[in-house]
């Protein structure tokens, strides 16, 4: 490691207040005293789970993550799957590339994508989202 380059390697775990991560490993770029991340790159079987602006957990699956702290942009490949819960949905997204935008909470696709919805109605567990105008 250096004063702005750290890189760690062989099941790289890091506990933070807004991210949790496990990856085979981790290469990180701090600005000049160290004192902000410039970049962040995780490769291999990389699972993070986010704490979005909105206090909503996203749990990240992906062969690699990069992360911009300039632009709070965090780019996924490697056949990424983002899931985020809440207590009425679940919504599950896949893609060959997927970009979130942390500043804003949204999230974009590069080439194919899948999505789903589950809704979870008043007193029951997720389960099959209901077409539009459907009942439970």
């Amino acid at each position: 490691f250096s004063p702005e380059r750290l890189i760690f390697r062989g099941n790289v775990r890091v506990d933070d207040a807004q991210m949790q991560l496990t990856s085979g490993g981790l290469d990180v770029r701090l600005s000049p005293g160290g004192t902000n991340i410039v970049s962040l790159v995780a490769d291999g079987k990389v699972v993070m789970s986010l704490i979005e602006v909105s206090n909503q957990v996203t749990r990240v699956t992906c062969a690699r993550a990069v992360y911009t702290g300039t632009d709070d942009m965090l780019e996924l490949s490697g056949q990424p799957v983002v899931v985020r819960n809440t207590p009425e949905t679940t919504n599950t997204f896949s893609a060959d590339v997927i970009v979130l935008n942390r500043a804003t909470g949204s999230v974009s696709a590069l080439g194919s994508s899948r999505g789903s919805v589950q809704m979870a109605p008043s007193g029951r567990t997720n389960g099959p989202a209901l077409p539009f105008g459907g009942k439970p």
